[in-house]
């Protein structure tokens, strides 16, 4: 469950109960000791490491048949999760999820380059294209004097 760089990486899906909650803890297994390592954060392959775990989360719901009404994703660990649903889940069935992203912390915020994140699939132009403030362009007029 979940390719990087074409490849399959297996996957164990553990469940449990979380302050009363169902949650569902997804366990790669991998040469690379993804989620492995002692701490989480701070490795020069967390792009890649978040962006396996983003799309083997999705993968599992995917598999699993499991059709939550709202996928909340938390900083920019997972903010991958809606550009994978939208782009290429919702065409596979996943169509109907909402996502809440909530930002913790804006010091922390991932940014990696498009070549990097084009590894895990090719992200269509409007992807890559910097936000637009409310969406509208901004008009500038030039004066020739």
């Amino acid at each position: 469950m979940g390719a990087l760089d074409g490849g399959a990486i297996r996957c164990t899906v553990w469940f449990g109960f979380v302050h009363g909650r169902r949650c569902f803890f997804v366990e790669p297994h991998s040469q690379q000791a993804f989620f492995d390592r002692g701490t989480y954060y701070g490795f020069w392959d967390d792009p890649q490491r978040f962006a396996f775990f983003s799309k083997a989360a999705l993968e599992f719901l995917l598999k699993s048949g499991k059709q939550p009404q709202v996928i909340h994703t938390h900083d920019w660990q997972t903010a991958l999760v809606p550009v994978l649903l939208y782009e290429i889940y919702a065409a596979a069935g996943l169509a109907e999820q909402r996502v809440c992203h909530t930002i913790h912390n804006f010091a922390h915020q991932g940014v990696t380059g498009a070549p990097r994140s084009r590894r895990h699939r090719p992200a269509p132009a409007r992807v890559l294209r910097p936000p637009r403030p409310h969406g509208r362009r901004r008009r500038t007029t030039t004066r020739s004097t």
